[in-house]
This record gives structure tokens, sequence and C-alpha cells, in this order.
């Protein structure tokens, strides 16, 4: 303790130095009673001991106990990685004036090549296709030759090909015209007799086929075809690309043909005609020529019909020269394409 009764802390053990001050409770200071009344007067400064350098103390200081505060140890600063629900910073947009300057030409300029694209495919199927039309009349598998060739009339191509157009004087009398009828005639005879049967009469309507009717008995039973079995004689004959009539095969004048197509049962039925027509006409036909040039086939037929006292010729029986003009397509088959006429009497 000095002079003025303070105690002297010279003897103080120094407290081993902490990296964090603890705050301590504050301890009771004794006080002396005959100490009082210096302290309370003031004393004149006293020039404070030089004291040897001393360790720095960390003293106590006399405040209000403050609240303990919890250690916060620095964590180093980790790099910010971006969560997916995070939304990346866009370029601030552009002006609605700007999108519209370099937009607006794209619309347009898309619809115009879309009708252009439209309009040259629309060009190019429609010539292909009238192309396609072309060579399908055109080419076939014989294009060598450009020099008419005279063919064999004993050939068996030559006479294959006569007898499908051959006719009668009993047809030429029953069927005047060439039309539909006829044509489709000729194809009805090229259908073998193995591919009819024996069938019946159901649905066979005699007021479409007079004078055929069709009644079975012992005399009489009804043969009967596929119209499929007509359609392929028909495009051996006329061609794949010939539409064929459905309809009854019959001729005009008289009793031949006889095949109703029933539609109900969607087969040709044949009927039965009582009547006996005589041709008081004779007709005699040769076969001329036979001339070959690239894919296309000429016969020349002549005819000349015949009458008696009688009986005159009728008007539709002309004597003269026919042409048959077959051609070869790529299916391989010489199909008709013509009967023409050329009077040479007249």
């Amino acid at each position: 303790m000095n002079n003025n009764g303070v105690e002297n802390n010279s003897n103080v053990v120094p407290a081993a130095p902490v990296l964090t001050p603890v705050p301590q409770p504050e301890a009771p200071v004794m006080v002396d009673p005959n100490t009082v009344a210096a302290a309370v007067t003031p004393q004149p400064a006293q020039p404070a001991p030089v004291a040897a350098p001393q360790p720095v103390v960390t003293q106590p200081v006399m405040t209000q106990p403050a609240v303990p505060q919890p250690t916060v140890t620095p964590v180093p600063a980790e790099p910010v990685v971006p969560t997916p629900d995070a939304t990346p910073e866009v370029p601030a947009p552009a002006t609605e004036e700007v999108k519209k300057k370099k937009k607006s030409p794209l619309p347009g300029l898309l619809f115009i090549i879309l009708v252009g694209l439209g309009a040259f495919t629309y060009y190019t199927v429609q010539n292909s296709q009238r192309k396609i039309s072309e060579l399908n009349y055109k080419c076939t598998p014989i294009t060598e030759s450009k020099e008419e060739i005279h063919l064999d009339l004993e050939s068996t191509l030559v006479k294959d090909l006569y007898q499908k157009v051959a006719t009668s004087i009993r047809e030429d009398y029953a069927q005047p015209n060439w039309n539909d009828t006829m044509k489709l005639y000729l194809a009805f005879r090229q259908i073998p007799d193995y591919k009819m049967y024996d069938s019946n009469c159901n649905y066979f309507s005699a007021g479409n086929m007079e004078p055929y009717t069709c009644e079975v008995s012992l005399n009489f039973v009804p043969k009967a075809f596929l119209p499929e079995t007509l359609a392929l004689e028909w495009k051996k004959l006329y061609g794949e690309d010939t539409p064929m009539p459905i309809q009854n095969i019959k001729l005009d004048n008289a009793c031949i043909g006889g095949f109703e197509y029933v539609r109900d049962r969607d087969e040709f039925v044949q009927g039965s005609c009582k009547q006996t027509t005589a041709i008081p006409y004779k007709a005699t036909k040769t076969l001329k020529d036979a001339v070959s040039s690239r894919n296309t086939i000429i016969l020349t037929e002549e005819v000349q019909y015949a009458g008696t006292e009688k009986m005159q010729l009728p008007d539709y029986l002309k004597s003269g020269t026919y042409y048959y003009t077959f051609r070869l397509d790529m299916n391989y088959h010489y199909i008709l394409i013509s009967k023409t006429y050329d009077d040479k009497y007249s």
C-alpha cells in the first residue's frame, strides 16, 4: 500500500496471455475507512515511479458484467454455385421496336417460299404424270426397228391376233356397230370353258334380257362366271388402262351371247333363247397382210358380203378392207387399239 493508502499492485503475478478475454466477475474493493477522507481530498500529483518494463497484463475492467457472446469462428468464403431453381441472368431484352424491325419480314418470306414450293410441286407432279402417260402409250419392249416387216400369215402370233377379232356373218349381222357391246362380247369369247361353272337362275331378270329366259330343267343348266374372269380377258385384249363396262353380254339383233350380270350375286349368269334366226347372207373374209413396225402390228382383212335375190344387204354390212391395229404394251400383250374401215368398192 502506498502513502495514499492504495494498495500497490506491483507484486501481482502476471496472468497468462489468452487469445480471447473472458469476462470475470467484479471483485469487491476493500476500502480502508482511514483513507476515505484522504482519497476524497485532492492531492498533488506525484510523479509515477519508473518501473521496469513489464509484460502487458490485461486488467479486468470494473464495469457492469457483460453478457457472454458466442465465439464466432470466421468461415472462408465459398464460391457461389447457382441452384437449379435460380434464374440465370438474361440480357436486357431489346425494345419492341427493334424486335418488330428484325422479325417482321420472316413470316411473309416463309409464306412466299411455301407458296412457291407448293406451286412447283404441283407443276412437277402434273408434268410427271403427263410424261408417264405418254411413255406408257408410246414406249413398249420393242422399239429398235423402224422399218415395216411383213409377218408370216401362218405364224402363231398372227393367227392368235386374228382369231381374237375375226367375226362370222352371224355376229356381223347381230351387232352392226363397233361399240362397247361388241368389244365386251369379243372379250367374253376369250374366256376358256373351264372358267365357267354350273349355276342356277336365282335373281335372273328375264325382263332385262329379252328374248332370254332362265329356267333350270333337264335340258338346261345355266353356266356362270365371275366378273374378274371377264376383266382379265378384257385387259389382255384392250389394255390395263381401258375401263371395262359392267353390263349384260348379248348382241342386239340375234340370240348371241346371252349372259346377264346379276348384281345381287356379282356373277354373269347364262340365259336361254328359244328363237332361231336364219341369216340369209354370206361373207367372204380373207386375211391379206400383217405388217409390224416397231411396237405395232396391223392386220389387213378383205371382206366381201353377198345377199340373195330376195334379201338385200343391210346398209351396215359393208364390203371393203378392214384394218385391225394392235400395239405391244408394257405387259407384253398386243392389245387391240382400233378397227377401221376402207371402202375400196365405192
